[in-house]
């Protein structure tokens, strides 16, 4: 074997290690993974993109079986993020005092005072109750919209609880044209009422 090729075995191996989590960037509307346009890429090359968080116990502040995924567009996040440099980013709650002027899909993004929070794409809150997952909220950053990150992010939830039945919660006008395209079978809660 001459050197140049065993060079070159190397680099691909070392860019292995190196570049575990692809990139995430955009060029006009659409989104890449590395250079692979992010709608034909498969979950399995991105799950280092996602970052999941489940309340197993529950506590004060979170109950049990609460569940977050984060879409982030590179592993700095993550790292900065175990540094205590970046904040996790969450929707805004709605309280008696703010129920009318609150709008947590949009305003995740508008007014979220969390470090790092330009690195997030997309976010999701659910919980599970009995067999079911349940997506309470979910929204993607307004570019980044059209280029499947609310699909890949409830992929990667249904692989994670793939023992628990899909269902949404109050969805929006744009939640209910997500579950007409993406899960037509899941089951909707409308103010507590199964409306699907």
């Amino acid at each position: 074997m001459k050197k140049s090729e065993l060079r070159q075995i190397i680099r691909e191996e070392v860019s292995k290690i190196l570049y575990e989590m692809p990139l995430i960037t955009k060029k006009g509307k659409v989104a890449y993974a590395d250079n692979k346009p992010l709608k034909t890429t498969g979950i399995e090359e991105l799950n280092k993109n996602l970052i999941l968080y489940h309340e197993k116990q529950g506590n004060w502040i979170v109950p049990k079986d609460t569940i977050w995924l984060w879409f982030v567009d590179n592993e700095k996040y993550i790292d900065k993020l175990n540094a205590g440099e970046y904040d996790f980013v969450l929707f805004p709650r709605r309280t008696m005092y703010n129920a009318f002027t609150v709008s947590p899909i949009t305003d995740v993004w508008k007014l979220s005072k969390a470090r790092g929070k330009k690195e997030v794409l997309g976010i999701i809150n659910a919980y599970i109750y009995k067999n079911e997952l349940i997506i309470a909220m979910m929204s993607v950053r307004g570019p980044w919209q059209g280029n499947r990150i609310n699909s890949l992010m409830i992929d990667s939830l249904k692989d994670s609880f793939s023992d628990k039945t899909l269902a949404f919660e109050d969805p929006t006008a744009d939640g209910w044209a997500f579950i007409e395209k993406y899960a037509p079978y899941a089951k909707v809660y409308d103010g507590g009422q199964i409306v699907q």
